[in-house]
């Protein structure tokens, strides 16, 4: 899987992405697309978070 359709299916928005990453920096500057059975941290994201976003990133 892909870094973006990681973020789609967990938090329902690509928009995501770089929050993953950020958790992942041994992951994410090194792989595009993850190899099966690859272990990734999954932050959880405040509802504060995506209110703080532009009405074009919700």
């Amino acid at each position: 899987m892909c870094w973006d359709e990681i973020s789609k299916e967990l938090y329902g928005s690509e928009n995501y992405t770089h929050i993953l990453m950020k958790e992942n920096p041994e992951l994410a500057f090194k792989y595009f697309l993850l190899p099966p059975g690859t272990e990734v941290k999954i932050p959880e994201i405040s509802e504060t978070y995506a209110e703080e976003l532009p009405p074009w990133k919700r």
